[in-house]
C-alpha cells in the first residue's frame, strides 16, 4: 500500500495523521454535514411517515424520526465542539 510521508522523507504514524489540523478540520466539517443530513431525514420521516419505500405506522415514524433528529443533533454538537477546540488551540499557539 502507499505510505504517507512527511516533508523530510520519514513515514507518518497514525497519530500524526489523525492529529493533523487538516484531518481534524475535515472531520469537523463531516460531523456538521452528516448531522444536518440525519436531522433533515428525521424531520422528513416524521412529516411523511415513510422510510425509503416502506410505509411506517405513526409511533414507528415518530420513534425513528426522533432518534435520527437526536443523532443529527449529536453530530452537529460534535462538529461545533471540534471547531471550537481547534480555534482554542490556534489561539494558544500564538
Amino acid at each position: 500500500m502507499f505510505a504517507v510521508r512527511k516533508k523530510g522523507g520519514t513515514e507518518m504514524s497514525q497519530e500524526d495523521i489523525t492529529g493533523s489540523r487538516n484531518y481534524r478540520n475535515v472531520r469537523s466539517v463531516l460531523h456538521l454535514g452528516m448531522g444536518g443530513i440525519y436531522a433533515l431525514f428525521g424531520v422528513i420521516i416524521i412529516m411523511y411517515k415513510n422510510f425509503v419505500s416502506v410505509e411506517l405506522s405513526p409511533p414507528m415514524a415518530y420513534g425513528l424520526g426522533g432518534l435520527m433528529v437526536l443523532y443529527g443533533g449529536f453530530r452537529l454538537y460534535r462538529g461545533i465542539a471540534d471547531m471550537r477546540q481547534m480555534r482554542r488551540e490556534r489561539r494558544e499557539r500564538k
